[in-house]
């Protein structure tokens, strides 16, 4: 298990030097207070995607207030679903003592083991775990550690967590396009991620064989880039597909790309459907269609399930919302 390299930065100073910005200017990013023009923001976000920086002063309070830090482990920054559930579990602290403090993986497995270990033998009052997956690894140290851990947006039964129905979520997507279309694309990335990777995927083709239908599938990575490469290769196997499911809206942002770029009509010539009910989920034109999640709710349940140092395990339910993309 590989240690944090020695260059990476210790301080907000740091991050500024990084960045090329002020100290304040990271100050208010990472505190989410206070005016930052969107290219500063975005500068400094590169710089602490890029490190899985974590603040030093909060990392200080590891070693000795248990009862007031809680650490909290997430996959990208950049991540909408992931700085929703960030926001519930801020909820869910405010008016307390209870601080926060973040290991970011970018979506580097050893990246993951290295903060479980390193939390889980700090003196903090709990961690909560945003999972890719749960590897055996994952489980070797979750079982030894010395603080609850509890998973958030992957389900496990080796420790507490808080989830979604992804294979339910997945059956409404695929229903509502199999109602109407019989010649289905689906975008979707690898096992690496169990929810999305593996869990959507089923709902899917568990619709497919109900409807006695081919799902097309095609699997990249989580960028809009992806998106559209793998909408590419699709309709270089399938030039007549008629409706694309997407894993995640970030996702379905490359598909519609490719699509425009080809004069395809969104909605009427090809439907297109998402995961994720993002933010720019309705600014889209025409509006995307896409299945909403309890982000918020999720983290602030996350630390309710923390703090009942009790094993329990929640499943959230989901909803898909019609939009003009795939009527």
């Amino acid at each position: 298990m590989k240690a944090l390299e020695t260059d990476q930065p210790k301080t907000i100073i740091d991050i500024a030097r990084l960045a090329g910005v002020s100290k304040s200017t990271v100050s208010r990013v990472l505190n989410n207070k206070g005016y930052v023009s969107e290219k500063s923001r975005e500068k400094v976000l590169t710089v602490v995607e890029s490190t899985g920086f974590m603040l030093n002063e909060a990392a200080k309070t590891l070693k000795t207030q248990k009862q007031d830090t809680i650490a909290v482990i997430i996959p990208r920054i950049e991540s909408q679903s992931v700085s929703k559930m960030v926001q519930g579990i801020n909820n869910a602290l405010v008016g307390t003592n209870t601080n926060i403090v973040l290991g970011i993986t970018n979506l580097d497995r050893e990246k993951e083991l290295y903060y479980l270990q390193y939390f889980s033998q700090q003196a903090v009052q709990g961690i909560i775990f945003m999972a890719r997956t749960i590897s055996k690894d994952h489980e070797a140290i979750i079982h030894k550690s010395q603080v609850p851990i509890i998973v958030l947006a992957q389900k496990t039964t080796i420790t507490s967590s808080v989830s979604f129905d992804e294979v339910g979520a997945a059956k409404q997507v695929a229903q509502a396009m199999m109602n109407k279309h019989t010649t289905v694309g689906y975008v979707g990335v690898s096992t690496d991620d169990y929810a999305i990777g593996i869990e959507r995927l089923a709902g899917v083709q568990a619709v497919a064989k109900e409807y006695g239908q081919e799902v097309v599938l095609e699997l990249g990575g989580f960028k809009s880039q992806d998106g559209y490469e793998a909408t590419k290769r699709l309709f270089a196997r399938k030039p007549h597909l008629t409706a694309i499911i997407a894993a995640t809206d970030s996702i379905a942002i490359g598909v519609i790309t490719y699509l425009r770029e080809r004069n395809i009509t969104i909605g009427s010539d090809v439907a297109v459907a998402g995961f994720g009910d993002s933010q720019f989920a309705q600014l889209l034109q025409p509006q995307l269609a896409s299945v909403y999640y309890p982000y918020v709710d999720a983290g602030e349940q996350a630390v309710k399930t923390l703090l009942a140092k009790n094993e329990q395990h929640h499943v959230l339910a989901t909803q898909f919302i019609t939009r003009a993309s795939c009527e």
